[in-house]
């Protein structure tokens, strides 16, 4: 090699201690960021719920008559959620994370806001369909901004945050859409979630940094290039990486669908995880009528009873913040030092059980009309075991995909959020032919069915699968 300038390795890439890859910044800026990231990934499913209470409302002004119809505006924003990880969530594996989320909420911002103004039924459509392709940024990149951000065994603190604010999202979102309905109109729901939105990204303008290796040793090779000449520079990345526009959007089309073709581990993650992702939405859509016809209390005092739901999901998500990491580091231990995404299983398995415990306690409570506590007891245990479920899925993805994450969290998204979208079409027709007791038993049976199996399926053939896969790891890949 000819020299051009001062001598200059042809290898690009991070020194051990180096103070610019992520994973050795400071614990304050690493936790400022999953903060801002979860902000974003707050506003996203509050914009998918907070219009619930709204629908009568919504269906009144823009004239729907068909109940389907109505409870579509609800759950077409999941629709949107589910195709955005398509492309969103590869372009950040090509120009970062950082731009992916700023770009992504710029345009949910726009159609979010243009849907206080819809006229139509069509038009609330599109601008909620649109707004959910863009409001997936956070929750699909968020993964990936962890993920190189912390080390394994310091992620699950970290991964409890990031959970936990997106699912208090649609818990608590209701309860402001609805005295927001009430006080002034079902419009300004969508305007204050857009001023908030304002708010962060001009707090992502000051915090924001970029996360991902790949598109920071590109751009170190790049300035070392302009100093030194050297054409030979090169980083670890550079064969996985196109920069042709349209090789990089059908690699981005189709990664995505690669890894959900070709990795059964995710197969079995995201049936598993659609099926408790479209019982989360379905509990959604019928709670204003739970409370409503079964409890008599007006729109805004039962909206609170969504509080069930965020402190279940606050307990779920301590409850992993404290063990999720103990386990991992303890059964790390236990095998002089070696590690395993499957050490994240024992918390999955345990929260399988309280999902079906949940749902049944709730359904026939509420069916009997039983005391309210009780009712609210069971969305309790339900979505505490709901947001274990997704902690310890996404931990698992993590650690198993650790170069292709945000990728393989897009896989798992667009699955899961098929149900989101259906799930709630169907419950009002399933509980009037069968009553929320029966109706919450078939679908705790399911559950058991579905639910059971899976963290068995990963923990005894999950280390198998990733050894022959070409994307997963075989132990850990910093």
């Amino acid at each position: 090699m000819t020299e051009v300038g001062p001598f200059v390795p042809e290898e690009v890439n991070f020194a051990p201690n180096d103070p610019e890859y992520p994973k050795n910044w400071p614990d304050s800026r690493k936790f400022f960021i999953v903060l801002l990231v979860s902000g974003f990934g707050f506003l996203t499913p509050a914009t998918s719920s907070m219009v619930a209470p709204a629908l009568d409302q919504i269906a009144t002004d823009l004239h729907i008559t068909n109940s389907a119809e109505s409870q579509l505006i609800l759950s077409i924003f999941l629709l949107g959620l589910g195709v955005g990880p398509l492309l969103l969530g590869p372009l950040s594996e090509i120009y970062g994370r950082a731009p992916v989320i700023r770009w992504g909420n710029l345009f949910y911002l726009v159609f979010n806001t243009a849907g206080g103004f819809a006229r139509t039924n069509s038009e609330m459509l599109i601008f909620r369909l649109l707004a959910g392709v863009g409001g997936s940024a956070p929750l699909v990149v968020g993964s990936g901004v962890i993920s190189d951000c912390y080390h394994p065994e310091q992620r699950g603190f970290a991964v409890s945050i990031y959970n936990i604010v997106p699912l208090l999202g649609p818990a608590l979102g209701p309860i402001a859409g609805a005295f927001i309905t009430q006080s002034i109109s079902w419009r300004w729901v969508f305007f204050i979630v857009s001023l908030a939105d304002v708010t962060l990204q001009l707090m992502a303008a000051v915090v924001l940094r970029e996360t991902y290796p790949p598109v920071l040793l590109e751009h170190r090779k790049s300035l070392l290039f302009e100093s030194t000449g050297n054409p030979n520079l090169r980083t670890p990345y550079d064969n996985e990486r196109s920069r042709d526009l349209r090789t990089v959007l059908r690699q981005s089309l189709f990664r995505c669908l690669q890894l959900l073709v070709t990795q059964p581990i995710l197969q079995v993650l995201a049936i598993y995880l659609a099926y408790v992702y479209g019982l989360i939405y379905l509990v959604f859509s019928t709670f204003p009528s739970v409370w409503e016809t079964q409890y008599h209390q007006s729109s805004t005092i039962g909206s609170l009873n969504y509080i069930s739901l965020g402190l279940g999901y606050l307990s779920g998500s301590l409850i992993c913040a404290v063990f999720v990491d103990r386990i991992y580091g303890e059964l790390k231990a236990r095998n002089d030092g070696r590690t395993e995404p499957e050490y994240r299983v024992p918390i999955m398995a345990a929260a399988s059980l309280l999902v079906p415990v949940g749902i049944v306690l709730y359904g026939w409570s509420a069916g009997k009309s039983l005391f309210w506590l009780i009712t609210d007891i069971g969305g309790f245990i339900f979505s505490c075991g709901i947001i274990m479920i997704m902690q310890s899925v996404n931990n698992y993805v993590l650690d198993a995909y650790p170069l292709y994450a945000a990728s393989a969290i897009g896989a798992v998204t667009v699955v899961r959020n098929i149900p989101g979208v259906v799930f709630p079409l169907f419950a009002p027709y399933l509980y009037d032919a069968v009553g929320f007791g029966w109706g919450g038993s078939l679908l705790a049976l399911v559950a058991v069915c579905i639910g059971f199996p899976a963290p068995v399926i990963i923990w005894i053939y999950g280390r198998r699968l990733r050894i022959s896969s070409q994307f997963a790891s075989n132990n850990e890949r910093e």
